[in-house]
């Protein structure tokens, strides 16, 4: 699991994707390579999903399955510094919803 969270990390700096804080994927250890296996939009293709939706810097993003859905969720602070929050599909890239924090 180490070793993806690295590779992950190295992908997105070798790409190029400017302001990524963090990276991560579900809690889960055991099963966290079988979900990201699974998913047919990987984690370059959620990022450049949400940036397109909503410009400014990816801040984290997150693979969790949420009930029995593989779910990109991709925080950004846009142009107008607030943290959005995006979640997208991780099998067919619809963005599911978008919202902005208010915390």
């Amino acid at each position: 699991m180490k070793h993806l969270k690295k590779t992950m990390a190295a992908t997105l700096i070798t790409a190029g994707i400017i302001g990524v804080a963090s990276v991560a994927i579900a809690d889960n250890d055991k099963n966290d390579h079988l979900l990201l296996q699974d998913t047919k939009i990987q984690f370059d293709n959620a990022v450049e999903i949400a940036m397109n939706a909503v410009p400014g810097k990816v801040f984290e993003a997150e693979l969790e399955l949420e009930d029995t859905l593989a779910v990109w969720e991709v925080e950004i602070l846009n142009t107008e510094k607030q943290m959005v929050e995006i979640e997208i599909d991780a099998n067919t890239g619809e963005i599911l919803s978008q919202e902005i924090d208010n915390d």
